[in-house]
């Protein structure tokens, strides 16, 4: 590089301009054209490490790494030199010595004469920009509320999971999910006491989903949860439960008890299939149709809950046959279930009682004739002689004992849940086979959500009826 007169700084249009770059969030040095550095901004001090004072008198290659060769240089000097510009990715070295990638445009600054006055070089460290980058995606991604992913997240998410349940061979099956009257909370308790409790019910449910799948926010108290490699429906019934335990226990609000209720509309995907009900080949036409069925599934579930004992739904155009890898949903109440409960009939009565002792525990101080009518009721459900209607009519002899006796539902709800655990504990360490395990499981877990769905529904009645002959 010709040696050339001293670049001037102390012209006062100059010192403005100077000013102007210490604004600047990207780096900026000044080379003067035998190649000396005459000025740098605050943003080359934090990316290099260099104060304006080390920096300024140095040679251009203060920050020279050694990854680029000689030829690599020759070319970019070639290329100012010609066109007045260079703008590439170049390794540079920080003052402690570490290697970092930036970007590096530098321009020919020329005089009132149109002769080359300096060169301005501006950069910016790209592993700082990536970092950024992630962040806002990230950002962009996550629901501000609830932190957890959004409805851009999902829209990612989805057709990613399709290709991989089609590659794989699997099922994935994806709900839609909201709360119970929930308008009712923010009515009562006010829209910052219902952003807690959502909040609060995001977390209970993320910390019982498995890793890989996927628990999004859509908007208010709607929610997207998406399964993958499901392998038989009992499987996907334990996972659907594991999220339903989330409001088992009460949600508190400044000092208030509040007791949530949820539902659930499933779409099914099994990647190997080819019946005409299949999705579009599509990966975003196809996670449109799947949410669209998952929808229609919630809406069915909504409008059917006062007429049958579930809280979650599935939609109703499956494919009929079974077929290796199908997922296969086994009945609660039928031959099926009767075949299983019998094949472990004489271990599960010689588990029983410790369970109805433990149970009782839960019941406390709540009269003997209801203690009777509860663990009655426990023995039959994991018999394989129970039948719904049987069912139905002894929860609603424990709802009316219950109520004469002042009870709250909670208690006896506590105490189905606590047989519900002691009989998982049981089935999950028998002899049975994996699937036979797993199908047990949904059948005893779905009884006992019925018979707590039947109890509250008589109770409801019972109140319903009070009411009605009251003056």
């Amino acid at each position: 590089m010709s040696a050339s007169t001293p670049l001037d700084l102390r012209n006062a249009d100059t010192a403005f301009w100077l000013r102007v770059f210490d604004q600047t969030s990207d780096a900026l040095v000044l080379v003067a054209l035998d190649g000396t550095i005459a000025h740098v901004n605050r943003a080359f001090e934090r990316v290099t490490g260099y104060s304006r004072t080390e920096a300024v008198g140095q040679a251009s290659s203060l920050l020279k790494s050694g990854h680029q060769g000689k030829d690599f240089y020759a070319q970019m000097w070639h290329t100012l030199r010609s066109t007045g510009r260079w703008d590439g990715e170049i390794y540079n070295r920080r003052k402690d010595g570490n290697i970092y990638l930036e970007h590096l445009s530098i321009s020919t600054v020329c005089d009132d004469r149109g002769a080359p006055a300096c060169y301005v070089g501006l950069f910016r460290d790209l592993a700082v920009s990536a970092e950024q980058a992630a962040h806002y995606l990230k950002l962009a991604h996550t629901d501000a509320l609830t932190n957890l992913p959004n409805r851009l997240a999902m829209d990612v998410y989805i057709p990613q999971a399709i290709l991989r349940a089609r590659t794989t061979h699997t099922t994935m099956a994806v709900g839609i999910l909201d709360l119970d009257d929930f308008k009712t909370v923010n009515d009562r308790h006010g829209h910052l006491a219902g952003d807690e409790l959502l909040r609060e019910f995001s977390m209970r449910v993320r910390r019982r989903m498995r890793a890989t799948d996927l628990f999004a926010r859509m908007g208010g108290d709607e929610f997207v949860l998406v399964f993958e490699a499901v392998h038989h429906q009992a499987m996907l019934d334990g996972l659907v439960v594991r999220v339903h335990s989330a409001v088992d226990d009460p949600f508190q609000l400044h000092g208030t008890q509040i007791n949530l209720g949820v539902s659930l509309g499933l779409a099914l995907h099994a990647g190997h299939t080819t019946h005409e009900n299949e999705l579009p080949r599509d990966p975003q036409e196809a996670t449109t149709t799947l949410l669209q069925r998952a929808d229609a599934a919630l809406r069915a579930c909504k409008a059917a809950r006062h007429t049958r004992a579930t809280w979650h739904a599935y939609w109703n155009d499956q494919p009929s046959e079974q077929d290796e890898g199908q997922i296969a949903r086994p009945a609660a109440y039928g031959p099926e279930a009767a075949r299983l409960l019998r094949s472990t009939r004489d271990k599960l009565l010689a588990h029983l009682p410790s369970a109805l002792r433990r149970m009782r525990e839960a019941l406390g101080d709540v009269g003997e004739a209801l203690s009777r009518e509860v663990l009655a009721q426990a023995s039959d459900l994991a018999s394989s002689v129970c039948q719904i209607d049987a069912q139905r009519a002894r929860a609603s002899t424990i709802a009316q004992l219950s109520a004469a006796r002042g009870v709250q539902p909670e208690v006896i709800a506590q105490a189905w849940r606590v047989y519900g655990a002691l009989l998982t504990d049981y089935i999950m360490s028998s002899e049975n086979r994996a699937n036979e395990r797993l199908n047990m499981l949904s059948i005893i877990a779905e009884r006992i959500q019925n018979e707590m769905f039947f109890e509250i529904q008589a109770a409801n009645k019972s109140d319903g009826e009070k009411q009605s002959t009251q003056p």
